[in-house]
């Protein structure tokens, strides 16, 4: 019967010859005899894994070839010829191989079955993705969904460049599927030349291989004009989830959308398991056309990745759907991987939650039993966990593969214990605030301290560094879940233990069924904000344990049980606050994001921020004055409430806000649009001098285009001329009727477009100039 990684590399299976019952049987060397083929693969096969050189296996195989010395030169020097045209950065060892292969001859392998094992793709797409999540799969889950679909009939109907075929596809140091320490974020690409040659090389292209040699696990949302372009096995994976129609012109796998339709499409994608990388253009045209007329070639508009979508960094309200904390967590591991079992079994873990900028270290000494693990995980219920693939065990990867809420994988290289500890140095002298002193005492442990590094490295390599980190809140593991094996922490001891077994049979976050409805945590909830929610499932996971605290929170509920006016007075006003405070105000700190990413944005980005902007400063005003009307100054408030409703000169916790609030609130504008009817803000005069330092620039500009306007118009006055705008290609382009202006004036200026409607648009080089100087503020 015919293996299928027979089937899925076709040429690549051994020569045969005819067995005397006639038969076919793999031609053997006599190095093979007595082993009954156990643990022999093909050479091709054998590529990754052998470490020869084309000199070396030459001279080795000539004796072995059933071809002789002279045959095998012949297939040698065709095969030499191949691998030169066809990949020219192989190795020498892979061209070795290669020729092995053409010669008939068998290498050994460690494990065929293991090889097998790792590539061999099921028919059926729900297998393949099953297979995947086997605690035993080395083929990551990605790479069988790709490798299914080529398998399938993507790989006949569709043109395909080499590098990604299943049979040569290498991570970016040359390891295949399947293989130790493989990456599968990376890709092998070849020289440019290679993939021009190959039809799959076009300038666009280029930038696409570019992006997929670090980005290849990610589906690519690629922009081109006011599209979202997606390419290759990507487009298998969009089409089939997002039900998007094939580009059914390309030789190539395309789909596409507009780009309106950005977050909802990557909201299905970021649901259905997969990464996400947004690319858009980094260069306006004016840049693009100053850098031709230096170079003197026709280049494509630079493009690069602007954003990366997982399931456990979403930051973007649009994504993140439900209020629930959507946490990722990071893992590193004390243990030697295969080394003795120890009755004590040290890990790090760090919690990020990425749209409130909230990150939580700790280390935990777990058992051989995983229950420390396994209650981390059923407290925090992580949309993503991130592992180092060096220290991972494997019952442990298994553990994560088997988890009810069904978290993102994501493997990660992290750097050494120098790196880590100079990466820290250099994030504590970018803070404005320092480390609170339980995060440095936890931090002294080295494999916290390399958790606390390879956590800011993923959040950099999901672009979130400048997002997410400069502004974060740290603080230790105990306050978001309990564990008795938390070491290091001033909040030990102050929370009761609920592990995953008490929480699964007390049925707190979820019924037996894995159903939210039913479950302790929905008969219980009764919060009228987001933040509330969060708040309170920690709570549930983990109950107060000291009397005195507990005995605070029963006289704040018994001074609403003797008020019940009071308390609906609340939360009828809580709930109409519009926005997650929490959330929201995370994201006006990243609004400065817009300068370190560099894409390019037609549209008015800064009016619909300061929109925002102002949309919390009235959500926090709002909660200031419930505060005022409900519980005013002169009623008696448990210590509590106290602490928390008042300002810090009235014997509370609350910074002093109103203040602020009122001085920001001045410092932007609003205009309504007339025909919308919807508001458009602007910071107000003299708030900003380097705001209203471009304004005037701006507006010089703008004025300048007017005057060559109107200097034409004087030219022609019997003439009909206005600018119309077609952004965000064409902007201030003068339309006329054709033929009215005379055909001398004409070869002066560059036309620009015919109207059917008889109308004709154009622009002198005046205009255009203008423009690149608009272009550039």
């Amino acid at each position: 019967m015919t293996s299928p990684l027979r089937k899925l590399f076709g040429a690549a299976a051994a020569p045969t010859s005819a067995n005397g019952d006639g038969t076919a049987s793999p031609l053997r060397t006599p190095m093979q005899k007595g082993a009954g083929g156990a643990g022999w693969a093909t050479a091709d096969t054998a590529a990754a894994l052998t470490p020869a050189s084309a000199g070396g296996t030459r001279k080795r195989l000539a004796a072995l070839s059933p071809l002789g010395a002279s045959g095998l030169e012949a297939v040698t020097e065709t095969e030499a010829k191949k691998q030169r045209a066809l990949a020219p950065d192989e190795t020498n060892g892979v061209a070795g191989a290669n020729i092995a292969s053409q010669a008939g001859i068998c290498l050994p392998l460690a494990s065929q079955a293991a090889a097998e094992e790792a590539l061999s793709v099921p028919k059926d797409l729900r297998s393949a993705q099953e297979d995947a999540r086997r605690a035993n799969s080395k083929l990551p889950p990605y790479h069988a969904e790709c490798f299914h679909y080529y398998t399938s009939g993507g790989g006949a109907q569709y043109s395909w460049p080499e590098w990604v075929k299943p049979e040569k596809l290498r991570d970016a140091q040359g390891r295949r599927p399947g293989e130790p320490n493989f990456s599968s974020d990376t890709l092998q690409v070849p020289s440019e030349k290679v993939q021009k040659d190959s039809g799959h090389g076009t300038p666009m292209l280029l930038q696409y291989w570019k992006l997929k040699t670090k980005h290849f696990d990610k589906v690519a949302l690629f922009k081109v004009g006011k599209f979202y372009e997606i390419f290759y096995y990507d487009a298998f994976i969009a089409q089939r989830e997002c039900n998007l129609k094939w580009m059914n012109s390309d030789k190539r796998p395309h789909v596409g959308f507009p780009e309106m339709a950005k977050h909802d499409y990557a909201k299905k994608l970021v649901g259905a398991g997969f990464k996400v990388v947004v690319v858009e253009q980094v260069e306006r045209v004016a840049e693009k056309q100053a850098k031709e007329a230096v170079t003197r070639e026709n280049n494509c508009v630079e493009r690069a990745p602007c954003e990366v979508f997982t399931k456990g960094t979403l930051v973007e309200p649009g994504l993140l759907g439900s209020g629930s904390a959507s946490y990722m967590v990071y893992l590193h591991f004390e243990e030697v991987v295969g080394g003795a079992r120890p009755t004590e079994l040290p890990f790090a873990a760090v919690l990020v939650d990425a749209a409130t900028a909230q990150i939580y270290i700790g280390r935990i000494v777990d058992t051989p039993d995983r229950n420390a693990l396994r209650t981390l995980m059923a407290q925090v219920q992580p949309s993503e966990v991130v592992y180092s693939t060096a220290n991972l065990p494997s019952e442990v990867l298994g553990l994560l593969r088997r988890l009810p809420c069904r978290p993102q994988l994501s493997p990660f290289q992290p750097g050494c214990v120098m790196a880590a500890r100079d990466r820290l140095a250099k994030y504590r002298t970018s803070r404005r605030d320092k480390f609170p002193e339980s995060v440095e005492a936890v931090l002294q442990n080295e494999s916290a301290m390399l958790a606390g590094a390879g956590v800011l490295d993923y959040l950099e390599s999901v672009l979130l560094g400048q997002r997410v980190a400069p502004f974060a809140t740290w603080d230790v593991l105990d306050a978001v879940c309990s564990s008795s094996q938390v070491s290091g922490t001033a909040n030990s001891g102050k929370r009761m233990i609920l592990d995953a077994t008490a929480l699964a049979a007390l049925e707190v976050l979820e019924t037996l069924e894995g159903n939210y409805k039913g479950s302790i945590l929905e008969f219980l909830d009764h919060t009228t904000m987001p933040i509330g929610f969060r708040l309170f499932k920690q709570w549930l996971c983990a109950p107060l344990y000291e009397a005195a605290e507990i005995r605070e929170r029963q006289d704040v509920v018994e001074f609403f049980l003797q008020r019940i006016d009071l308390m609906q007075q609340l939360r009828a006003g809580l709930k109409k606050v519009p926005v997650d405070l929490e959330r929201a105000t995370s994201r006006v700190w990243g609004f400065a994001l817009q300068a370190e990413r560099h894409a390019v944005m037609y549209e008015d980005v800064t009016a619909k921020r300061l929109g925002d902007f102002i949309s919390l400063l009235r959500a926090y005003e709002q909660c200031l004055h419930l505060l005022r009307a409900s519980l005013p100054e002169g009623i008696q408030l448990p210590q509590r409430l106290l602490r928390i409703t008042r300002t810090k000169s009235s014997g509370g916790c609350l910074p002093e806000l109103q203040p602020v609030i009122s001085h920001l609130s001045g410092s932007v504008i609003s205009v309504t649009n007339p025909k919308t009817g919807k508001a458009k803000f602007s910071p107000a005069k003299g708030a900003d001098a380097r705001y209203d330092n471009f304004c005037q620039r701006i507006d010089a500009v703008v004025a300048s285009l007017e005057a060559d306007l109107q200097g034409i118009k004087g030219m022609f006055p019997q003439v009909q001329l206005c600018f119309v705008h077609r952004p965000p290609g064409f902007r201030y382009e003068i339309e006329c009727d054709d033929g009215a202006l005379p055909q001398a004036f004409m070869t002066q200026v560059d036309v620009t477009s015919k109207q059917r409607a008889g109308k004709l648009r154009f622009q002198t080089q005046r205009i255009k100039q203008l423009l690149a100087e608009l272009d550039m503020l």
